[in-house]
């Protein structure tokens, strides 16, 4: 995805399937990475609380989106 991004001949990836199918599978592993990370990265009982503020901003800020698209 990077290389198609990056590239300036247009005969490399001329519909942008690539740059697609590249952010689909994307968003669901930056979902999961996001989701994860408070658990590996704060150490102690605090994790709980990070995990939960977390997880919440990322349903708030992946719904709105979608709300906003069907709602168009």
């Amino acid at each position: 995805m990077l290389h198609s991004r990056l590239s300036t001949d247009p005969l490399t990836d001329p519909h942008g399937y690539e740059l697609l199918f590249g952010t689909v599978l994307a968003l669901p592993a930056a979902a999961v990475v996001a989701a994860t990370a408070p658990f590996v990265v704060a150490p102690g009982p605090s994790r709980t609380r990070l995990a939960k503020i977390v997880v919440t901003q990322l349903i708030v800020l992946t719904a709105l989106p979608v709300i906003a698209l069907l709602t168009a």
